[in-house]
């Protein structure tokens, strides 16, 4: 709107300009153009949408710059100073046309959508019954003196008992085992200790001590009475120098002794005896330390 005012306002002294009256001629009755002439007229005479389309083809700023327009010096014309009209010389200006401020589009930044985190379910835990495992108690034997009596018997059973299993192995009976005879095998037992032999006398010895057997009486024939003695129709198998770390080893060591000697199994595993009795006994400073004896029997004496 300001570029369409001053480029009417140059124009208006332009014409003023060329239509200036000669100063020779009357001006009473004359009214001056110029005088006459008011911005309003000048203004109304154009079509305000025309001049606005003229006046700027680029956009409008706020703070447009108008050109000046020059007048020429009045010394400039020396001829006529009175009669020649004042020209006004309009230096055309090129409008220039303002830069636009180039904004940056502003973009949008893509929408994020927050993820939200998938929800893990704890595992579940279900309660187990825990059973310990059932494990059979291991069978330990009890920690009782090698040398004390409780601890021979036991080996002594274990020999028997592993005796009989050989038997059976060859199928024979197993071997009863009689009270008495076990006696008598452990009298044997300890005087093996000190006669490591098959010795007679020391075999009635031990019958005689426990009356175990029958009594022959040597009287009959003539013998003296010291002649008589006990049998027990058995026979016997003696040992020595077995070792082991239980009684259960140290007996399955005398059964094998036993079972591995063919003059010893002719009559231990023979099924013409069918009794038994073993005893064991211990001596330090002996030739071996422990000694054995296993009889067996053919006939019951308790």
């Amino acid at each position: 709107m300001r570029k369409f005012i001053i480029f009417t306002l140059i124009l208006s002294l332009v014409r003023v300009g060329c239509t200036a009256p000669d100063s020779s001629k009357n001006t009473t009755n004359t009214p001056d153009l110029y005088q006459s002439t008011r911005y309003e007229d000048w203004s109304s005479q154009t079509d305000p949408n025309e001049s606005l389309e003229s006046a700027a083809s680029g956009p409008m700023t706020s703070d447009p710059t108008p050109s000046t327009p020059t007048v020429p010096d009045p010394s400039e014309n020396s001829t006529d100073e009175t009669n020649a009209p004042q020209q006004a010389t309009e230096t055309p200006t090129t409008p220039t046309l303002p830069i636009e401020e180039t904004k940056p589009t502003p973009t949008t930044p893509p929408e994020t959508i927050p993820t939200q985190p998938s929800e893990t379910q704890p595992p579940e835990t279900t309660l187990e019954e825990t059973v310990p495992p059932t494990t059979e108690p291991e069978v330990t034997e009890p920690q009782i003196d090698k040398h004390s009596y409780e601890f021979k018997r036991q080996v002594a059973q274990y020999a028997v008992q592993y005796i009989n299993q050989y038997r059976a192995e060859v199928g024979v009976g197993p071997c009863e085992v009689l009270p008495g005879m076990t006696l008598v095998a452990e009298y044997r037992a300890d005087q093996l200790t000190r006669n490591y032999a098959h010795d007679t006398a020391d075999k009635r010895e031990a019958l005689a001590y426990y009356a175990y057997g029958r009594w022959i009486d040597a009287t009959i024939v003539g013998l003296t009475p010291e002649d008589s003695y006990y049998e027990a129709d058995a026979a016997e198998a003696i040992c020595a120098g077995f070792e082991g770390k239980t009684a259960e080893e140290m007996g399955k060591y005398i059964a094998d002794l036993c079972h591995n000697s063919p003059s010893h199994w002719s009559y231990i595993g023979s099924s013409k005896f069918s009794y038994i009795g073993a005893g064991v006994d211990y001596r330090v400073g002996t030739a071996y330390g422990w000694y054995g004896c296993v009889m067996v029997g053919r006939t019951n004496y308790g």
